[in-house]
């Protein structure tokens, strides 16, 4: 196990997945919108929910899909690897699969395959691309709205603190072992500090702090726009 619940909760994961399902719907449709830009929306999405399923195989504490958890980390990893080459008929119909799998998992089933190997191996999990790309929708496009004024950081605080909690865990997994960047010091330090933001704005939600929350905010931000100008 890892200590992933001092990040984040299983509420929150799972709200996760449940949310990247109605991504997935919208994303898998037709061949013709998937080849257009349904597959780039899919890469990140399963890629996000590969690092997720990823995170429950290691959970610290009691989450739904505990036992599932690496089997799924694999699939959808897989999938979200293949759709980076393009939204061919071939990927179309493995994304398709994907989908029917996860609208299985949310529904209480199991999927029928076995994970390749019990601990993740997070250069295979994700890649940053996907990573970044939910970081700029959650805090650029939504979390910086939320944080604008103390009404507005009163009325989204659920969905501050699900923004918090996932920039948290994305931070800490940019830099695991065999992701780009991950020994240079220099960009560990950068994804430090956003997590130790993120973990910051997360207890600001729970204790009903804006000022703490409105801060921290600007840390997040602040080590985004300085990572930003050296590694992108």
């Amino acid at each position: 196990s890892y200590a992933w619940s001092k990040m984040i909760s299983a509420v929150t994961i799972e709200d996760e997945i449940k949310a990247i399902k109605l991504n997935v719907d919208k994303s898998v449709t037709t061949p013709g919108d998937f080849a257009g830009r349904g597959h780039k929306q899919v890469r990140r999405d399963f890629s996000i929910l590969a690092a997720m399923f990823a995170i429950i195989g290691e959970f610290d504490d009691n989450v739904r899909w505990k036992k599932m958890g690496p089997a799924a980390r694999d699939v959808f990893a897989r999938t979200a690897r293949n759709t980076k080459a393009g939204g061919n008929t071939n990927t179309y119909n493995e994304a398709k699969k994907r989908k029917a799998d996860l609208q299985d998992l949310i529904g209480g089933a199991s999927l029928q395959v076995e994970a390749e190997q019990a601990d993740a191996d997070w250069a295979t999990v994700c890649d940053r691309g996907p990573l970044m790309q939910r970081l700029e929708v959650g805090f650029e496009g939504k979390m910086s709205a939320w944080i604008s004024s103390k009404d507005e950081f009163e009325a989204n605080a659920e969905n501050v603190l699900h923004e918090a909690e996932i920039t948290a865990v994305l931070s800490e997994i940019l830099v695991k072992e065999g992701m780009d960047e991950w020994d240079d010091e220099d960009y560990v330090d950068f994804a430090k500090r956003m997590k130790e933001a993120a973990i910051e704005i997360s207890s600001a939600v729970k204790l009903g702090n804006y000022d703490q929350a409105r801060k921290a905010s600007g840390e997040v931000k602040k080590a985004c726009t300085d990572c930003r100008e050296i590694y992108r």
